[in-house]
Order: C-alpha cells, then sequence, then structure tokens
C-alpha cells in the first residue's frame, strides 16, 4: 500500500543534535524534518538527567529527526535562557519529558509520566517506538499532501486514517479536511477521533440539564450513541453526559440513575464506568435498598 512507509523508516544513524531549541526548530522547518525535545531540570531533578545521560544522549536510531534538550532550572542562568529560547514550558507538566513537533512547530506528540518509564531499557524502547511513529507520521503527511495535490481523495483518506490510528496527537486541520473529503464517514475513524476531552464534553451536558435545554441534550446524545461508531468508553462518556443532564432535569432521577449504570456496564473497567458506577451510588443510595 504505502510501500516507503515500511521501510527503513529509521535508519540506525544518529539523530543530529541541535544546539539549542530555536536552532532545531529554524533546521526543522528548512530541511522538512521533526524535532524531538527532551525537557528535564538538570539542578533539582536527578531521574531526569540519568534518563538524559544513560538513554538520551546515546540514543541512536532516528536520523531524520533532530534531537535537542531544553534545561528547566530552579536558578536562572543566561546560558539555559539562551538554550531553551522559543520553547514554551507550559506544554510540560511532568519532568521528564519528550515532546515531538513537526517542522511547523506544531506539536505531534508526547511520552512523560507513565508514558515514559524511569528504567534504562524501557525508557529505551518507549524512545524509539515514539521517534518510529514521529518517522511515520513525516511520512504520511506528504503522503496525504501528494494525495491532495493529485484529486486523488480515495488515498488521501486513506492517509488521513492511518495518521488517526498513530499514538499521536490528532490534528484540528486533519480533522477538518478528512470532513471535507468524507463527509460521511462510514467506518466512524473520524468521529471516534473528533470525540472532544470528556470535561467539556460533560460539563455541556450539565450545563443543558441545569439551563432547561434536557431534551435537546438528549436528543443529541442519543443520536451520538444510535450512530454505533464510538468505543465502549465512549459510550461510557455518553451515558455518563446523559446522566449528568437527567440529574439535574426535575423528575428524571430515575433516568439519571440509569444512565449512569448504563456507563458502568457498557465498560466497566475503563475511567468512565468507574465513574458512572460510583455516581449512581453516591447520588442514588435509597434506589439500592429498595
Amino acid at each position: 500500500m504505502f510501500p516507503t512507509l515500511c521501510i527503513s523508516v529509521l535508519a540506525m544513524l544518529a539523530p543530529e543534535r541541535a544546539a539549542s531549541y530555536s536552532q532545531a526548530m529554524d533546521l526543522a522547518k528548512r530541511t522538512n524534518r521533526s524535532v524531538l525535545v527532551f525537557v528535564h531540570g538538570s539542578d533539582w531533578c536527578i531521574h531526569g538527567e540519568r534518563m538524559k545521560e544513560n538513554v538520551w544522549d546515546t540514543f541512536e536510531g532516528a536520523n531524520q529527526i533532530i534531537f535537542v534538550d531544553v534545561d528547566v532550572l530552579e536558578s536562572e542562568h543566561e546560558v539555559n535562557t539562551a538554550r531553551n529560547e522559543g520553547f514554551d514550558i507550559k506544554q510540560v507538566e511532568t519532568y521528564p519529558s519528550i515532546l515531538a513537533f513537526d517542522s511547523a512547530g506544531i506539536r505531534l506528540g508526547l511520552r512523560a509520566g507513565a508514558t515514559l518509564p524511569k528504567g534504562t531499557s524501557e525508557a529505551n524502547k518507549v524512545l524509539e517506538s515514539f521517534a518510529r511513529l514521529v518517522s511515520q507520521r513525516m511520512t504520511l503527511q506528504m503522503f496525504a499532501a501528494s494525495a491532495k495535490a493529485s484529486g486523488d481523495m480515495a488515498k488521501e483518506t486513506q492517509v488521513l486514517h492511518l495518521m488517526l490510528a498513530q499514538d499521536l496527537s490528532i490534528l484540528e486541520s486533519d480533522l477538518v479536511r478528512l470532513k471535507e473529503i468524507d463527509p460521511e464517514d462510514p467506518t466512524g475513524k473520524r468521529r471516534r477521533a473528533e470525540f472532544q476531552p470528556f470535561h467539556p464534553f460533560v460539563a455541556r451536558a450539565t450545563k443543558d440539564g441545569q439551563e432547561g435545554r434536557g431534551e435537546q441534550a438528549i436528543t443529541r446524545l442519543q443520536t451520538m450513541l444510535d450512530e454505533g461508531v464510538y468505543t465502549s468508553e465512549q459510550q461510557a462518556w455518553i451515558h455518563n453526559a446523559m446522566g449528568s443532564v437527567y440529574r439535574y432535569w426535575e423528575g428524571h432521577d430515575i433516568e439519571a440513575e440509569k444512565q449512569f449504570l448504563h456507563a458502568a456496564s457498557v465498560a466497566p473497567s475503563s475511567v468512565p464506568g468507574i465513574a458512572g458506577a460510583r455516581l449512581a451510588e453516591k447520588l442514588y443510595p435509597k434506589s439500592r435498598t429498595q
């Protein structure tokens, strides 16, 4: 299908290493390459320094990617200010972190905390996998651009679907383009990818229930369920959202509890499934003893 994607995406050569973040991004822009950034704190985070020495500095196998580290110090020094110039530290909440950017400076992904193990061997595997995914994304972006230029919407859709399947960030521009060229979305891949973070999703439903738009909200959410394209976990969030609507809709406690229990049944071990079970138990304890 796309033979060049599967062959030698990463040649076993050391990556090019930049002296500063701004230099790395400038080089990426000029050569159409991606950048991996290792964010650490040399004067306060010992774990990060061990990973830098044992994993980051010795890593090979990503010669198409530019490597650079950003050192976030407790005591600022001029050399680090220059090295870190242009990097938005607000993108990082956990140290150490590895971030990926494309040649335009758009963030492609993050590995930190639970997704960046402390052990050297495990961290090496994560870095290798992350670098491979980023290289594949750059290749897929080129395939998508070529298909778009030639007017081959079927191939462009196929490539964009491959991008959605990667364990990387999903770009809004890719979702918009998919909606243009594949509006019916028969596979449901775009709709699953578009499913927004659960906090604003449930918050919108809660607000609808509080402000008297319960019927409209339930219709909207039920329509989503009826489409039959969402994962079990996403379905559980939809049921929790419906429960939140009913919770604030006077006279609908029975329906609210039912929806929270539905969330628990469709994805029992997931975050939304556990949340649904706990909400039902906390909000409607009397019905459980009757």
